[in-house]
């Protein structure tokens, strides 16, 4: 069995272990076992944050409960994973030393960059919140803007606090919207960012993205463009 160590900055880069180590800021260290993602360790100023855990279907969930309260006091575990339409998915439980807190639902492209997040109801299994990400591949008219993190990443969110039923939420991720408009829009019946900004319909044509019109469905029916 190989197994390889890859460094990440805050920005999702690949760095050196020296690199991430030297710099004192955020960085995540990623265990790949025969090229397959089995640990992420997340570090702040060299201090573990916490770790995650993906699990595949011959392993033991109890034991990586256990194997995170030993180590770190609690952190995550990914289980369940299935392939849908060229999409990972995969159910997500959070732990406090052996509590559960949190259950979740992630969706990755073949990129291995989130596209979707569902929190659910520990209790009730009902959906409490959804939010899904775009990523620019090309920031056009932005390239020259100053780079920011997560830069030229989308969030949207339709299940924000004060918004009301068909409303949704967008962060815009860069620079120019950070200084003008702290990032954030409102999406309705009567005002969309998208539409009504020029520059950015440059780089997002909303109506070739049905997707992130709604909160369903989780998985994109066909690749997003």
């Amino acid at each position: 069995m190989s197994v390889n160590r890859i460094y990440k900055n805050l920005y999702g880069e690949s760095i050196t272990q020296t690199q991430a180590q030297k710099n004192n800021n955020f960085y995540s260290e990623e265990i790949y076992e025969d090229s397959i993602l089995k640990k992420t360790f997340r570090y702040s100023g060299n201090e573990l944050m916490d770790i995650l855990i993906y699990l595949d279907s011959s392993d033991n969930i109890q034991d990586a409960i256990n194997e995170l309260n030993i180590d770190n006091g609690g952190g995550g575990i990914y289980f369940g994973k299935q392939v849908i339409n060229g999409y990972t998915c995969w159910e997500y439980e959070h732990f406090r030393g052996l509590e559960k807190i949190a259950k979740c639902k992630y969706v990755f492209d073949q990129s291995q960059r989130e596209v979707a997040f569902q929190v659910i109801d520990i209790t009730t299994g009902n959906i409490l919140d959804v939010s899904k990400k775009f990523y620019l591949e090309d920031l056009g008219v932005f390239a020259s803007h100053v780079k920011i993190p997560e830069n030229g990443i989308f969030k949207f969110y339709y299940d924000f606090s004060g918004l009301e039923i068909g409303e949704i939420f967008v962060d815009l991720n860069l620079s120019y919207y950070m200084d003008v408009g702290g990032g954030g829009f409102t999406i309705d019946s009567d005002q969309n960012i998208f539409l009504e900004d020029s520059e950015l319909a440059s780089v997002f044509n909303w109506n070739e993205h049905p997707y992130y019109h709604s909160a369903e469905p989780l998985v994109p029916v066909t690749p997003v463009l």
